[in-house]
């Protein structure tokens, strides 16, 4: 499938890095078990945040994918793979590996519930009902908060119904102290294509859309040029 707008490389500024812009990106489903055999999970198939690590990868980036269960690696042999299961597993992925990145792709979903307590081995199937008690899983991000830089870039995600998207991005940007968030309805997790948006911190808060709907791998390549100047920006101005 092809792009529209293919991802470029950025000009050089006299505040620019030469180094490649270190970013991770989290992208797939979280499975939380049950017992040994089944699991909480949601039907993410990750293309979206495969695409933007191509994407990345493409304009020039140092990519590391942290792929969670049943998605694919990244296209680039040069992406470095890491793989999570759980929230909890993503959680502590990205503590280890933020440090040593400028910016990060939230596009991991996330389940919001995981039981309290795994059984050991298979859940017997019993006749009439069974209750399973819940937790809430980690907030990622707002995990991550206390440990990010002012030279870090963070970039979130919203999916949510077409009518309750933007209330939804607002809200998550200044929750979770995210730089930006791309907000998606809840159609994209079945779709090829998907009409999404940027919803970007500051005051006031600024939207960015593209033209119309497109393919996925297509939106990637024009969030990539949207922010790469912008994480660049913060990577430069955090050194002055």
């Amino acid at each position: 499938m092809g792009t529209e707008n293919p991802p470029t490389r950025m000009a050089p500024s006299p505040d620019h890095d030469p180094r490649p812009l270190r970013v991770l990106v989290a992208y797939g489903p979280t499975h939380e078990p049950i017992d040994d055999v089944r699991f909480i999970g949601n039907r993410s198939s990750g293309r979206m945040g495969l695409a933007i690590a191509d994407a990345l990868a493409a304009a020039g980036c140092t990519v590391t994918a942290a792929a969670g269960p049943g998605v694919p690696p990244p296209s680039t042999p040069a992406t470095q793979v890491r793989r999570f299961r759980t929230a909890a597993d993503l959680l502590a992925l990205l503590r280890s590996e933020w440090p040593a990145h400028d910016a990060l792709v939230m596009a991991a979903a996330v389940a919001d519930y995981r039981p309290r307590a795994a059984l050991e081995g298979k859940m017997r199937r019993e006749a009439g009902a069974r209750t399973l008690e819940l937790e809430s899983t980690e907030d990622i991000l707002a995990g991550l908060a206390p440990a990010t830089r002012p030279d870090q870039y963070v970039v979130g995600f919203a999916l949510e119904r077409p009518e309750d998207l933007e209330a939804s991005a607002a809200a998550k940007l200044e929750r979770k102290r995210a730089d930006a968030i791309v907000a998606n309805p809840l159609e994209t997790m079945d779709a090829a294509d998907v009409q999404g948006a940027v919803l970007l911190a500051g005051a006031p808060a600024q939207w960015l859309r593209p033209a119309g709907r497109m393919p996925k791998d297509a939106f990637a390549a024009w969030l990539v040029q949207a922010l790469l100047p912008r994480m660049d920006a913060r990577r430069a101005g955090a050194r002055r």
